[in-house]
């Protein structure tokens, strides 16, 4: 991606489960990745000592089980997903992602995370065909 919109040097930051991708990436090209940060990233699947699915909510659960299964599992499980969430808007995503039931996402964040999803040039369903195609 960095390649393809000419980024030579980088930052990288990932939360959840996208902070084990951005402390691969620089990992795997140091020389072009200036800092990252990974934010609430869960701890490796096999991690001595800890209970990974304790506190999660719902959704992440819902997403583990297949996650944990396999990439075909994952795959299907995250084509589903994205038919459910095709289309919507920034604000329909957030009452999603700040329902205390689902991702219980905090109040403070609910305006950064509005403004970042409006801030996408091209609309969600574009986004998701092209993230699931890999």
């Amino acid at each position: 991606m960095a390649d393809e919109l000419g980024y030579e040097r980088f930052y990288c930051s990932g939360g959840s489960g996208g902070g084990p991708h951005s402390i691969a990436c620089a990992a795997l090209i140091p020389d072009r990745v200036i800092a990252v940060a990974a934010i609430a990233t869960p701890v490796p699947v096999d991690a001595q000592g800890f209970d990974l699915p304790a506190g999660m909510s719902k959704e992440n659960l819902e997403e583990f089980a297949p996650a944990s299964a396999g990439a075909r599992e994952l795959q299907e499980y995250l084509e589903r997903a994205a038919q459910e969430v095709k289309g919507a808007t920034a604000d329909e995503l957030l009452g999603v992602w700040s329902e205390p039931a689902t991702y219980a996402l905090p109040r403070p964040s609910c305006g950064r995370v509005t403004a970042t999803c409006r801030s996408c040039s091209a609309p969600y369903g574009e986004i998701l065909d092209a993230l699931l195609e890999g």
